[in-house]
């Protein structure tokens, strides 16, 4: 049985972030707004991703899904980095500008059973499950089909003009 564990503060975000990328063996999808407040960037997190994409046999092994790019290209070169280095194997999507928005919560699900949800974007309120298939099918879904309508975001690679 699945146990939901609340929590209230980034710092709890980021170490919910942290926890779903470790429990992962095949894929991580990564739904925020722009990547501020999740701790990706910290040597933690992108050594956790580097992690998850050595272990993992999954041709796409992380899908990242933003309503805006801007912090990661600016703000983010570790992260930035990782991406180019495991490309194709790690992906990144950005939502349409005039698409809805769908980007109220935030959310990291791994191998579509650990998950950590943010409730809204701009608060730091949510929760932590793991073992939860059935609860995480509607929030896979909504991503997925995001995803289909997202366009390309950044790659990581030098634009090498």
């Amino acid at each position: 049985m699945a146990a939901a564990l609340p929590f209230d503060t980034y710092a709890a975000w980021q170490a919910a972030v942290g926890e779903v990328i470790a429990s992962a063996e095949h894929e991580v999808l990564i739904f925020d707004s722009d990547l501020s407040a999740c701790g990706l960037e910290t040597a933690a997190g992108v050594a956790a991703l580097g992690a998850l994409l050595q272990r993992s046999s999954a041709a796409l092994a992380v899908r990242v899904l933003l309503g805006s790019a801007d912090h990661l290209e600016r703000h983010c070169p570790r992260l930035l980095r990782l991406i180019g280095q495991y490309t194709p194997r790690i992906r990144v999507r950005v939502l349409p500008e005039d698409g809805p928005d769908a980007a109220q919560h935030c959310l990291a699900l791994a191998d579509g059973q650990h998950l950590a949800i943010r409730f809204h974007r701009d608060g730091a309120r949510g929760k932590h499950v793991s073992g939860d298939p059935v609860g995480s099918a509607a929030l896979l879904a909504q991503f997925e089909t995001m995803w289909i309508s997202a366009g390309d975001g950044p790659n990581g690679l030098p634009l090498g003009i």
